[in-house]
This record gives structure tokens, C-alpha cells and sequence, in this order.
């Protein structure tokens, strides 16, 4: 336990998606991409637990070969129109926990479990999230031409949630106040989640050069 609270970390792994078909198993650099989200959790020191949740055997067979515990998703949590609430409720509802640390799998290049954990201020805020400061408008909206001069928002980048449990039980999901969610900033090479074939293409490529050192010191 961290701070006499218990953390699980879940990883949503569902068995279908639509514009990436079988993206959760797909192999990434020789394994499962769902694989490299399982492998970063083990790494912790401060999760009490780690659940993958699915409705895929085949997800099911390679969170058991890693040991780690898998929730059965019921289908009706896994069509297109689903929401990750309905997911992170059925989490709550299944695993006493004091909060839940999501990690999608589609974000495989990972910033440390334990220092997000660290870094989130659970006296202050009730709900963190990783992510960047985004300058990204859509055209026509912002008349300042130059980009140092926008003023940017923080976009969530798919790598890190974390939500009290009570919380989410309580239908609250990502706080009950909008000014208790706390903005984790981490490295622009981890903010990249995959959806599409292209996105696929640019992670493998940046996963290459993380695991060859060659990103460690590039700045935030």
C-alpha cells in the first residue's frame, strides 16, 4: 500500500477495434501491445494489484501467462458506442480498492508508474491525468498567428488516469469538482496512443529509438 491506500492498476484491453482491427494483441517490436502496459506495471513497487479487463481469450491467456489478474468484461461494455466509464465502474464494483490507476494499452511507451503515482497530490486533487500542454486549435478560432504566443491546455494523452474508487462508484468518475483534477506533464515522446495503422507506424518508430537510449534526454 502507498500512503495506507491501495492501488490497482487496470488495463482496459477490450477484444475488438474499429479503425485498428486487433490492435490489443497485434505485435509490437515482438510482443503483444497489450504485453508492453502489463510489463510496466510488474515494474512498480507501489501497486497492490494489476487487472486486465477483456472480453478477448486471447488477451485473457497473456495477462495469465504474466501472472497478473484478469476481470471478465461483459460484452455489452465492449461495443463501439462504449464508454471507459462503464469499464472502470464494473472495475470498482468487482475489486475493493481505494483508487484505480488506468494504463490503456494503446499508449505502450510509458512513463514510470511509480513516480505518476508519486507525483499525484491525492490531498489536493481527487483525479490525475497524464498528458501535454496542447496549442492545437481548430482553424479559424484563434487569431494570434504565432504559435509561442497561443496559450496552451493540457490534452490528456491516453498513458495515465488515476480516480478514487469511491468515486466511481458514486457515478463521479473524474472528480467532483472540476478543480481537483491534477495535470501530470511527461516527455512528448510518450504522448502518442494508438488508434490508427499511422499512429501504429509512429510509436513502433519512437519505441525503437526508446529502447535504444537515444530519448531519455530529450526534454519535455
Amino acid at each position: 500500500m502507498y500512503k495506507n491506500k491501495k492501488i490497482i492498476a487496470l488495463i482496459p484491453a477490450k477484444e475488438k477495434s474499429t479503425r485498428l482491427p486487433n490492435k490489443n494483441i497485434k505485435l509490437m517490436l515482438g510482443k503483444p501491445l497489450v504485453a508492453w502496459s502489463i510489463e510496466s506495471a510488474l515494474q512498480s513497487n507501489l501497486l497492490d494489484d494489476i487487472v486486465v479487463s477483456t472480453d478477448s481469450k486471447q488477451i485473457k491467456e497473456i495477462a495469465l501467462q504474466y501472472g497478473v489478474k484478469v476481470l471478465d468484461r461483459p460484452k455489452e461494455f465492449c461495443l463501439p458506442e462504449s464508454h471507459i466509464k462503464e469499464t472502470l465502474k464494473h472495475t470498482a464494483q468487482n475489486i475493493k480498492t481505494d483508487y484505480i490507476l488506468m494504463m490503456n494499452p494503446t499508449a505502450p511507451i510509458r512513463y514510470s508508474v511509480d513516480l505518476f503515482i508519486q507525483q499525484f497530490d491525492s490531498d489536493n486533487y481527487d483525479t490525475a491525468a497524464s498528458g501535454y500542454e496542447c496549442k492545437i486549435y481548430p482553424w479559424g478560432i484563434n487569431e494570434i498567428a504565432n504559435k509561442q504566443e497561443i496559450k496552451p491546455y493540457f490534452y490528456d494523452d491516453g498513458n495515465f488516469y488515476i480516480h478514487k474508487s469511491d468515486y466511481i462508484l458514486d457515478g463521479l468518475y473524474w472528480c467532483p469538482n472540476a478543480n481537483r483534477r491534477q495535470a501530470i506533464i511527461v516527455p512528448q515522446y510518450m504522448n502518442y496512443e494508438i488508434d490508427t495503422f499511422v499512429d501504429w507506424i509512429v510509436v513502433e518508430a519512437l519505441m525503437k529509438k526508446f529502447f535504444n537510449g537515444e530519448l531519455t534526454d530529450v526534454p519535455i
